[in-house]
């Protein structure tokens, strides 16, 4: 996966919006398919997103959560 892939990837899952709209893999994967064909980078495999996805959350879970539930839940 290209650096560009993995900087969009984070970009979408830690957006504010994204993120307290409980986004799924499932709907970054969909927004990448688009922003892969606008920019035309090769697509990594849906599985390959899922694991850096974890990976991400395995370092940043805390930042996610935050995002995801405000300061107060936090």
């Amino acid at each position: 996966m290209t650096e560009e892939t993995k900087v969009y990837i984070q970009n979408v899952w830690f957006d504010k919006n994204f993120a307290q709209n409980h986004g799924t893999v499932a709907m970054l994967y969909q927004a990448l398919e688009g922003q892969s064909k606008i920019k035309n980078w090769d697509m990594p495999s849906y599985p390959t997103v899922n694991r850096y996805v974890k990976t991400l959350m395995e370092e940043k879970s805390s930042a996610h959560y935050l995002l995801a539930q405000g300061t107060r839940e936090w």
